[in-house]
């Protein structure tokens, strides 16, 4: 052993030595941060963060709401305890505030819709999840993102199985109007009514098993996946076989008018016993047999496969152990007031007391106690008593079973012991104490923590190996049993010490010091070769420590730990900026056919299309998974979504982090935000000098958007000296590259032009291949240049036709520029022209449906004629519409509270906003058809059935009809 002055001038050299490795000598571990989703951005370091609930390197879920990022939830959460304002009454309308739904359940990064209400999410092995959501006006199971169609209000108990996948759980009959019945539900097949259900237990075979009072005959049954078997006055102790395909409990039954007990096998019911021992239906480990404890006649016995064995006046019951071959069958059996280990049967020799024990088998099939005679204890091995002590402790063997080993312990003192490890027959020296006995996968090497005094130490096969810790936390052997890793404290420091081949490596090649002492494990890889842990740097940060390299720091780390890979890597869970992430060793492959790059694809495809459907929140979460992979794309759409706060609360620091990442890698759209992000001070001063480089660098490299900025930057002189000439021949380069916005600056450029002659002609081409891709502001200018005669003969009809055409897909511009040329009086603007012929409008009043903000609405019919129809069609024509924000300025305002009065007015009417026009047009795609003039959009139920040409006959119609009634 090292002497305290060797220890201390070790641990002088080494902590220098560990300092520099840390602060500078240290060489970064590569690694791949796959992200798991947001995290609470306000959590003290001492959060409990298993409320996230992992399987190291397969899934992750919790619960978590985007409105209030600085939340955590909890395992279980219901509606916002606040109570709902009063409702707001419109004449006989009523307008429930009610609860939005807030709260979502992330998986594996990805969040679920929202839901009002939702219980804490299971996972499971093979990707499964699970979780209880309130959608559709209930309860759901959802089973990996799917709802069940079993809807229930409330539920109580819950069980999810890891190996299974099984989430099962108790709820109320929704029949049952007394209330008194409950129904057990798994995975969403729904069980019967039952009066009572208890002892739900899954085996590892996925069978679900209960026992229930069923209101039919107010019996009690085991239901084995909902079915119900043979009815008992009462049922218990349910116990699956290990391979979960048998089953065995007691049964209270009545036999000859006589109550009685029985075991029931397999649904067969065995010979009647008097009583059974608690907790000892045992099968054995292949599942061929079993046995159990019970009283007959007085007497106790374990019955065997249905056969009694011999009798005694007790036995300990829950300790009934097999053999592995399942054939032999041992316990322990008291007789006279003194205690047998029984074996097959038969009773070994008397003892004053034989510790209880749940393996009496070693995976040989020698039989082992530790048996009392007298004050002095012994080890028991097949019969053949070891050396006595006065108490024994940890005795087990190795995993074969051919090697033995066990702490004697002696009293020498007053309060004082000392202890000694016996292996193999033989005994160590003696220490204080011991602790943590282990042995090698293989067997074949014994390691335990040696106490002397306030110093701690490994011994290794007999011999001290790992010496003059204060505390040694954990320790571990390698797989291959040839290496032997601890960790600990020495002098207010942690250390991780590495002892390999049967010698210690020299200390100061594999000392860490760390400022903070962390009781966490030590991995090695399958193969033994690598050696990975977390670990607190000088920062008070976590690092991943594999081989001596530390990775770059995080923020916390769940107690999960770490799992290590078969290609030698680590991965775990970690925390940085609010995000978890799973932390793997080894950098990221660049091959396009890698599982990296495969993920990373498959995550922007999956990003785009929600984004394509209107999903923001899941489209950001599939682009942030493929960004940690490198994806340039994908961290392009990051920032971009991070700057402008697009389906993520807004971030311009995170945004210009993750678009300096995709133009580093040379993304066209990456690099020209580069220069927007510059240009606009997103997270940054403005700098129009670096703006101008990022567009320039972009251009370059080929962008259209690149090009078009530099376009912009030349035509107003941002970062560059104005020149209109310049401009144009980037805007021309970009608009022949398909940029439409391009291309209507360079109609823009020669429509306005003060550095070289005007060109009409030319600003209409290029507006006209603009308008041509959707380009609303050329559209608009078209009928600009058509009305004013610019370059062509004017035309009121054509201006008015493009102006149309604008107005129809939102330019607020085209839809000035007609009220422009309609007659200058007040019956002639704003909704007064619906009203001229008012006796042929009808009038309703309506709330604004599920999922969207309460609004209260006025709204009118109008019959449409239809081209080769000879009935007209009957739209609606939305008005008067009230925001959230007005309605509780209304509450406020009222005389009585809450109540708003309507005289449906043509001063109460009026357009909607270009807010409320986007969100009805994007949420009634099928029924709402956009017009020229206020309210500038007309739905009605039957517009999704018509064809396009159709539609447009309606759209003129109604336009037409606006203007002609502004004319009177």
């Amino acid at each position: 052993m090292l002497t305290c002055g060797r220890v201390a001038r070790s641990l002088a050299f080494t902590l220098l030595f560990a300092t520099h490795l840390l602060g500078q000598g240290a060489d970064e571990l590569s690694v791949v941060e796959e992200y798991f989703g947001p995290l609470p951005t306000k959590i003290s370091s001492t959060f409990d963060l298993s409320r996230v609930k992992t399987l190291p390197g397969a899934n992750a879920a919790y619960l978590f709401r985007y409105d209030a990022p600085e939340k955590f939830l909890e395992y279980r959460t219901l509606m916002e305890s606040d109570d709902p304002p009063p409702p707001l009454i419109s004449e006989d309308i009523v307008v429930h505030y009610g609860f939005k739904p807030t709260v979502r359940v992330v998986i594996n990064g990805v969040p679920t819709e929202p839901y009002i209400a939702a219980a804490a999410p299971y996972v499971g092995r093979h990707h499964s999840t699970s979780y209880l959501a309130y959608k559709d006006g209930g309860v759901r199971m959802f089973l990996n993102g799917q709802p069940g169609e079993v809807r229930f209000p409330s539920y109580t108990n819950s069980l999810f199985h890891n190996r299974t996948g099984v989430y099962a759980i108790i709820v109320p009959d929704k029949d049952d109007k007394s209330g008194k019945l409950k129904r057990l539900i798994y995975n969403d097949r729904e069980g019967p009514p039952c009066v009572e259900i208890h002892d739900l237990v899954v085996s590892n075979f996925g069978t679900v098993g209960y026992i229930a009072t069923l209101p039919t005959d107010n019996k009690q049954h085991l239901l084995l996946n909902h079915k119900p078997g043979n009815p008992y006055n009462g049922i218990g102790q349910l116990t699956f076989s290990p391979d979960g395909q048998r089953y065995m409990h007691a049964a209270a039954t009545k036999l000859n008018g006589r109550e009685q007990l029985v075991i029931v096998v397999d649904g067969k019911e065995q010979p009647p016993i008097d009583s059974i021992r608690n907790g000892s239906l045992t099968f054995s480990p292949d599942s061929q047999h079993f046995a159990y404890a019970a009283k007959l006649d007085g007497k106790w016995r374990v019955i065997v496969d249905g056969t009694p064995q011999a009798a005694f006046d007790d036995i300990q019951g829950r300790f009934i152990d097999f053999a592995n071959e399942g054939v032999r069958v041992a316990y322990i059996a008291q007789q006279d007031d003194k205690f047998h280990l029984v074996v097959d049967g038969k009773p070994g020799p008397a003892f004053d007391e034989v510790e209880r024990r749940d393996n009496l088998f070693a995976p040989d099939g020698r039989t082992l106690a530790v048996v009392k005679q007298g004050t002095q204890w012994s080890v028991l091995c097949d019969g053949e008593p070891a050396r006595p002590f006065d108490e024994i402790r940890h005795a087990f063997f190795n995993s074969d079973g051919t090697r033995l080993a066990y702490v004697g312990v002696n009293k020498i003192a007053e309060k004082k012991t000392v202890s000694r490890v016996v292996i193999d027959g033989r005994p160590d020296p003696e220490f204080d104490a011991v602790d943590r006995m282990t042995f090698s996968a293989d067997g074949k090497r014994f390691a335990y923590v040696a106490i002397s005094g306030e110093q701690q130490s490994i011994i290794l096969d007999g011999q001290p190996a790992l010496e003059g810790f204060d505390q040694i936390h954990t320790y571990r052997f390698s797989p291959d049993g040839k290496r032997l890793a601890a960790r600990g404290a020495r002098g207010g420091n942690e250390w991780v010490e590495l002892h390999n081949e049967y010698k210690t490596q020299h200390a100061h090649d594999e000392f860490l010091a760390f400022s903070r002492l962390l009781p966490l494990g030590l991995h090695f890889s399958p193969d033994s070769k690598h050696l990975g842990y977390w670990a607190l740097d000088a920062n008070e940060q976590y690092v991943l420590v594999v081989d001596r390299q530390l990775s770059k720091p995080y923020d916390r780390v769940l107690p999960d730990g770490l799992e290590a890979t078969e290609n030698g890597a680590f991965h775990g869970f970690a925390v940085r900026d609010g995000e978890l992430l799973l932390v793997t060793s080894g950098s990221i492959d660049k091959d396009p056919n890698s599982r990296h790059q495969i993920l990373a694809k498959a995550a922007w495809d999956e990003g785009v299309r929600h984004e394509g459907n209107g999903d923001l929140l899941q489209a950001f979460a599939y682009f942030r998974k493929g960004a940690a992979f490198g994806n340039a794309d994908c961290q392009y759409a990051v920032g971009r979504m991070f700057v402008l706060g697009q389906g993520i609360a807004k971030n311009e620091a995170q945004g210009l982090l993750w678009t300096r990442r995709s133009a580093e890698q040379g993304h066209l759209r990456g690099t020209a935000n580069m220069g927007n992000i510059y240009k606009n001070g997103f997270g940054v001063p403005v700098d129009l000098n670096e703006a101008f480089k990022w567009y320039k660098q972009s251009a370059e490299l080929g962008s259209p958007v690149g090009a078009h900025r530099m376009g912009e930057a030349y035509l107003y002189g941002t970062g560059v000296a104005r020149d209109e000439k310049a401009a144009l021949q980037w805007f021309l380069q970009a608009a022949r590259q398909g940029n439409s916005d391009a291309m209507h600056m360079a109609g823009h450029t020669y429509h306005y032009a003060d550095q070289f002659p005007r060109d009409y002609r030319q600003a209409m081409s290029w507006y006209q291949k603009a308008a041509e891709v959707g380009n609303t502001y050329s559209m608009n200018n078209i009928g600009n240049l058509a009305r004013d005669g610019l370059g062509f003969r004017a035309n009121q009809d054509v201006a008015k036709q493009w102006f149309r055409k604008a107005a129809r897909l939102g330019s607020e511009g085209a839809r000035d520029n007609l009220q422009k040329l309609l007659p200058a009086k007040r019956n002639s603007r704003g909704m007064y022209p619906w009203f001229i012929k008012a006796k042929n409008v009808g009038r309703s009043t309506t709330t604004g449906g599920p999922g969207h903000d309460p609004r209260i609405s006025l709204e009118f019919n109008l019959d449409v004629p239809l081209p080769n129809r000879e009935q007209p069609t009957s739209v609606s024509i939305p008005a008067y519409v009230f925001t959230t924000a007005e309605l509780v300025e209304l509450q406020k305002s009222t005389p009585k509270a809450g109540r708003v009065k309507l005289d449906r007015s043509v001063e109460q009417f009026r357009p909607l906003t270009q807010e409320q026009w986007t969100e009805l047009k994007e949420s009634l795609p099928d029924v709402a058809i956009p017009i020229a003039y206020p309210p500038y959009l007309v739905i009605g139920p039957q517009l999704s059935k018509m064809p396009a040409g159709t539609k447009l006959a309606i759209q003129d119609y109604l336009d037409s009809y606006y203007e002609r009634e502004a004319q009177k």
